[in-house]
């Protein structure tokens, strides 16, 4: 073998220990915990009404955030390649902040916009339609 293609086996055997440890690993180790009592025990645990009441909303948070991410998804990329338009780069900007921003911000943000004491308070508190402790503030975060 050159030790050109040595190199590369190297480097190709380097980035696979490293997914390895970084990827498979955890989840490895989560596997055998949440195994480990037995399946039975495994399904008294998901059986609960807790936990299908969670499998129920995380599927119907699904069902509202996907089609709409890719409608906007879509339809936002669409705009951006096929023309030139003035605020494009502001459009991109925004499009790119969920990507820099950490999440506890975005969730901080959330709560003093829809917040009962935030700009947008006066939805819950006249209205009475709660939005940021409610499924509209999940689809909201999740849409972001």
């Amino acid at each position: 073998m050159t030790a050109r293609l040595e190199k590369r086996h190297l480097l190709r055997f380097t980035v696979l220990t490293y997914i390895g440890v970084m990827l498979i690993a955890p989840v490895s180790v989560i596997l055998y915990r949440t195994f480990e009592p037995g399946l039975g025990q495994f399904w008294a645990w998901i059986s609960t009404p807790a936990a299908i009441s969670a499998l129920k909303l995380s599927l119907l948070l699904v069902i509202i955030v996907v089609p709409l991410n890719a409608l906007f998804g879509v339809s936002t990329s669409i705009l951006l390649v096929r023309n030139k338009f003035r605020g494009r780069s502001i459009l991109q900007a925004i499009l790119d902040l969920p990507f820099a921003v950490s999440p506890i911000i975005v969730g901080v943000a959330l709560i003093a916009l829809w917040g009962s004491s935030g700009a947008l308070g006066f939805v819950e508190n006249n209205l009475g339609f709660k939005i940021i402790f409610g499924l509209p503030g999940m689809v909201l975060a999740s849409i972001f």
